[in-house]
C-alpha cells in the first residue's frame, strides 16, 4: 500500500482475518454528565461494550468474532472454554455457542464457593456443560481444558479451545485494535477529542487498544487498571502480545514497551476480590447514571478513574471509560452490596 498511513495498513491487515459477526457495532459512546459533576470533572464519556449484543453484552464478543471464526475454519463441532467461576469470557462463549448452534463445555475454577448465580447461572441457561474444579487457578483450568479436548478427540469429535490460549490472547489484540479505530471514528464524527481511555485490563484488551492508538498516532493515552497480577508482570506480558500481534499483522510500528501504562494500585487482594473503593465506585456509577459495573473488572477500573479525578490528575481533561461488561457477576456478589439497614427487623426510621 504505497503512501498508506499506519492506520490504513492496520485496517487492511485486520480485514484479512475471518470474523463471525456477533456484536452490534459500533457500541454506543455516551456522556456521563452526573458522574462528571459528582467528581467535579473530568468530562467522562462511556464506551458501552456492555451493549455489544448477545446475552448481556460484554467486551469478549469482539474477541469471539475472531476466535469462533478460527474454530469454524477448523470445522469444530464443539467448543471448550474455561475461566474462574464468575469470569465473563466463559459466559459469553456459552451465549455465542447457543447463537451459533454449537455445544460447549465450560471448565470453571476459583477459590470462591460454587453457586448457581451470576455468570454461572447464565451459562447453565444457555445449555453449557458446566464443570467445576474447586480451588483451581487459571493454570489448572487451562490444563483441564486440554485434557477435555484430548478426551473429546478420542471420541471422534472436533473440539476447539476458545479461551486461555496464546492464540486467543493474540487474536484479542486484533479485536481491540479494531476497537481503537472504531472509537477514533466516533470521536471524530462527534467533533470530540479524548485525553485518555481508561479500561479494566492487563492483557489482550489493553494491548489491542494500545496497538490501535499507536497506529492512529496516539490521539489518546490508554490507561489500564489491571484486574489480576502485578503492574510489572502485566506490562511485560502486554508488550509481548503487542509485538506478536504486530508481527502477525505485518506492521512495522515503532513500539518500545515503554508506552504501556498499567497500574495495579486498585487491584486489592487479587482477582475477583472486591475492594472498598470498587464497591464505592459501583454505587457511584449506579446512583448517578443508572449504569451497573461489576466487582471484578469495571468496578476496580472506575475506582482508579475516581481516584485520579479526585487527586487532580484529570483537571480539564476528557476521558473515555470503557465499560467492558460483566454485569451478571454483580448478582454473585450480592452479600457485598446488600444494605444491612434493610433487615426484616430493622427499625422503621433506618429505612430511606
Amino acid at each position: 500500500m504505497h503512501g498508506a498511513t499506519q492506520e490504513d495498513r492496520l485496517r487492511e491487515a485486520l480485514r484479512t482475518f475471518p470474523r463471525v459477526r456477533l456484536a452490534r457495532l459500533p457500541t454506543p459512546l455516551e456522556e456521563a454528565p452526573r458522574l462528571s459533576a459528582r467528581l467535579g470533572g473530568p468530562r467522562i464519556l462511556l464506551k458501552r461494550e456492555d451493549l455489544a449484543g448477545v446475552g448481556t453484552g460484554g467486551s469478549k464478543y469482539r474477541i469471539l468474532e475472531f476466535t469462533l471464526a478460527r474454530a469454524s475454519q477448523e470445522r469444530a463441532d464443539i467448543l471448550v472454554a474455561g475461566g474462574l467461576a464468575q469470569s465473563n469470557h466463559p459466559q459469553q462463549v456459552a451465549a455465542a455457542a447457543a447463537r451459533l448452534g454449537l455445544p460447549v463445555i465450560l471448565v470453571l475454577g476459583g477459590p470462591e464457593p460454587f453457586v448457581w448465580q451470576g455468570n454461572v447461572l447464565l451459562e447453565h441457561l444457555c445449555g453449557a456443560d458446566v464443570r467445576w474444579l474447586p480451588g483451581a487457578d487459571l493454570d489448572g483450568v487451562r490444563r483441564h481444558q486440554e485434557a477435555v479436548v484430548e478426551e473429546l478427540r478420542t471420541r471422534g469429535r472436533r473440539p476447539a479451545i476458545v479461551t486461555l490460549t496464546r492464540q486467543v490472547y493474540v487474536l484479542s489484540v486484533l479485536a481491540y485494535a479494531n476497537f481503537a479505530l472504531e472509537l477514533a471514528e466516533q470521536l471524530e464524527e462527534a467533533g470530540e477529542t479524548a485525553d485518555a481511555v481508561y479500561v479494566g485490563s492487563g492483557g489482550g484488551t489493553y494491548a489491542g487498544m494500545l496497538l490501535g492508538a499507536l497506529a492512529l498516532g496516539r490521539p489518546f493515552r490508554v490507561v489500564g487498571l489491571t484486574p489480576t497480577g502485578s503492574a510489572a508482570s502485566r506490562s511485560r506480558y502486554i508488550a509481548e502480545l503487542v509485538r506478536e500481534a504486530l508481527t502477525l499483522l505485518g506492521l512495522d510500528l515503532v513500539f518500545t514497551g515503554k508506552e504501556v501504562d498499567v497500574s495495579d494500585a486498585y487491584l486489592g487482594e487479587g482477582h475477583g476480590l472486591p475492594t472498598k473503593a470498587s464497591v464505592d465506585a459501583i454505587r457511584l456509577m449506579a446512583s448517578t447514571e443508572g449504569i451497573f459495573l461489576d466487582p471484578v473488572y469495571t468496578g476496580k477500573a472506575m475506582a482508579g478513574l475516581v481516584d485520579h479525578a479526585q487527586s487532580g490528575r484529570l483537571v480539564g481533561k476528557t476521558v473515555v471509560f470503557v465499560h467492558t461488561g460483566g454485569i451478571p457477576a454483580l448478582f454473585a456478589y450480592n452479600a457485598v452490596f446488600a444494605p444491612g439497614s434493610l433487615r426484616p427487623d430493622a427499625p422503621q426510621e433506618a429505612l430511606p
